[in-house]
């Protein structure tokens, strides 16, 4: 699930990957903690904007009864999806159709599954360029003759060769090189997945969860959260219910965990006028928009849990409500205390 949730929130499109033989769909697609629902709960949680569905094996289904099949989830799938004009690509792997070559069928309109990830376009944000540096950690390497080699994408700001960097907020040191796909850069800036060779720092020293980042991120966007208040949607209710003091793990700030538990249940929320209509509920059901506080519960296990508000921050901003394998809520944070 952490390697998944990290993969989610870094990603700039969605590529839903649906067996479409007899009952594998249905099966997966009726379990609320199936591969399905989970897959497009995370990613429209992290404001993923680009969904392309992708309808594999079709070489096992029969030509009289692949168009039917297709339309039945298609059909099916359309209900839950949060996004609009989502394509829908048959494939077969084994024979390599419609894959790279299109096939030139009317469901999916001449396109293959590559010509449809081919036009999209990903623009970097110009008023994000300006931030403070926040790089995510997607992961680490030890190279030999090198050394020690961080890969992830930078959320906000630029980075720059010999620039001063910290890993930890008592630790920075600059950076020797930086690459984009094996090519020498002297710069990245937000949207780009890079790999920066930091100086004089063992690859032990880096954990999964902190974010590179620079002094004027220290300074303007860092804050360590002692509560917060949040608007959540409530996805999946667990046995026993959500009340106040109930205890879940949140993810957040992109690789980021922490455990939170609920401190109050200020009101249930109208979404579409934000006006309350109920204040201080006794419990919440699936469904529910509801503002909350939630209090971080800092251990040795849980990390201190840095946050911003959803206005300042949309990417730090956002927050998912896990119980193990079960989305409990989605939101965004609100105001921090």
């Amino acid at each position: 699930m952490d390697c998944l949730m990290k993969a989610i929130w870094l990603s700039n499109i969605c590529v839903l990957v649906v067996d479409v033989t007899d009952g594998v769909f249905e099966r997966d697609f009726n379990n609320p903690i199936g591969n399905i629902r989970t897959h497009l709960q995370m990613a429209g949680a992290v404001g993923l904007t680009n969904l392309i569905v992708c309808l594999t094996k079709c070489d096992l289904l029969p030509e009289s009864e692949l168009n039917s099949r297709l339309e039945e989830i298609k059909s099916k799938l359309s209900t839950f999806l949060l996004w609009k004009n989502v394509p829908f690509i048959p494939v077969s792997c084994v024979k390599n159709e419609n894959i790279f070559t299109p096939i030139g069928d009317e469901f999916s309109q001449g396109k293959s599954l590559e010509s449809v990830l081919k036009e999209i376009n990903i623009e970097p944000r110009k008023e994000w360029i300006e931030k403070p540096l926040m790089m995510a950690i997607l992961d680490k390497y030890k190279i030999a003759g090198v050394g020690t080699v961080v890969a992830g994408k930078i959320i906000t700001g630029r980075v720059q060769v010999d620039q001063q960097v910290y890993y930890r907020d008592d630790y920075s040191n600059p950076l020797r090189s930086i690459e984009i796909a094996f090519e020498p850069r002297n710069e990245a800036i937000c949207g780009e997945f890079c790999g920066i060779n930091i100086k004089h720092v063992s690859a032990r020293e880096i954990e999964s969860h902190f974010i590179v980042h620079d002094q004027a991120y220290l300074e303007t966007e860092k804050r360590a959260v002692e509560s917060f208040r949040a608007l959540i949607k409530i996805m999946n209710q667990p046995k026993n219910g959500i009340k106040v003091g109930y205890t879940f793990k949140l993810y957040h700030s992109v690789t980021n965990q922490c455990i939170c538990k609920i401190e109050d249940i200020i009101a249930t929320v109208n979404p579409k006028t934000n006006k309350k209509i109920e204040a201080y509920p006794n419990k919440l059901k699936k469904g529910d928009f509801v503002e909350v506080r939630l209090r971080p519960v800092i251990s040795k296990e849980s990390k201190t849990c840095y946050l911003e508000t959803f206005e300042r921050n949309e990417t730090l901003g956002r927050i998912i409500l896990m119980n193990g394998k079960l989305i409990i809520g989605v939101g965004k944070v609100l105001k921090i205390n």
